[in-house]
């Protein structure tokens, strides 16, 4: 089981050589991206901190398949320890994790996206097995060179994946909706939210939703708009175990919290 620490990248070279060596000698299923997630032990958010999920998502611990996790931020040699002590419980004898500590600016998304899509293609990984998610968040206003960041960043690997070579893989690109108070937990795919213009609407009623929820457990919502449900099938919950990710809309009907009113009603 290889963790990596301190690989410094202008070129994504020395990483590539690490993944090479992991996909030569391990039958890899499933391949996870984290750009920007970490623990953080002192930027902690409601008294909480995903940051292990952030690096191996809780729907890893019932999938029994072999998995490459690469992890890409800035790491310090504290914050490495950090998060070897917090990951520790979470890995499996078929998990390999690769921490890179590098910035993932537009230039190294350029080349390294198309390389992992590529590898990814080379064995055989179906783009349902791959997860590239976008944890790039501040919980303060950015100022202008952050905002141009969190802009470029997404739209940069987006850009790439809407290619006709890549465009079955589209829908691996996942982004966190960060500093929210009730949706800190979640990913959405990148796509849909790009179709439904930020999908306010949706956001809104899923905010208050789960707001309700907390505090009236016996609370239904009753919802008629389709394109509101469709877009709660691509957002999902990191921390809850599962043997794949699972939906907060498929999550809401198991637990009958939602209820489809067609719209003739």
């Amino acid at each position: 089981m290889p963790i990596f620490k301190d690989i410094y990248l202008t070129e994504p070279i020395e990483c590539r050589k690490i993944i090479k060596n992991i996909i030569n000698t391990c039958d890899i299923r499933h391949i996870y991206i984290s750009i920007g997630g970490k623990i953080n032990i002192q930027d902690r958010f409601m008294n909480d901190n995903n940051g292990v999920f952030q690096m191996i998502p809780a729907y890893f611990s019932l999938n029994t398949t072999s998995r490459l996790i690469i992890v890409f931020d800035s790491f310090t040699q504290t914050e490495y320890e950090q998060c070897y002590e917090s990951m520790t419980p979470y890995i499996t004898s078929n998990t390999h994790i690769v921490l890179c500590n590098n910035i993932c600016n537009c230039v190294f998304i350029r080349k390294f996206i198309p390389y992992i899509i590529d590898t990814a293609i080379t064995i055989n990984c179906l783009p349902s097995n791959i997860v590239i998610c976008n944890y790039v968040k501040f919980k303060y206003k950015p100022n202008p060179i952050e905002q141009r960041y969190l802009n470029e960043l997404p739209n940069n690997i987006y850009a790439i994946l809407i290619k006709p070579k890549y465009k079955p893989y589209i829908e691996s690109f996942y982004e966190w909706f960060g500093y929210n108070t009730y949706l800190y937990n979640f990913i959405y795919k990148y796509k849909y939210y790009q179709l439904y213009r930020g999908a306010y609407s949706s956001l809104n009623v899923l905010y208050d939703t789960m707001k309700t929820i907390e505090y009236d457990n016996n609370y239904q919502v009753c919802i008629s708009n389709s394109q509101i449900l469709n877009f709660w099938n691509y957002v999902y919950n990191i921390t809850i175990p599962n043997v794949k990710l699972t939906s907060i809309y498929e999550t809401f009907v198991i637990n009958n919290k939602v209820k489809v009113i067609p719209h003739n009603v």
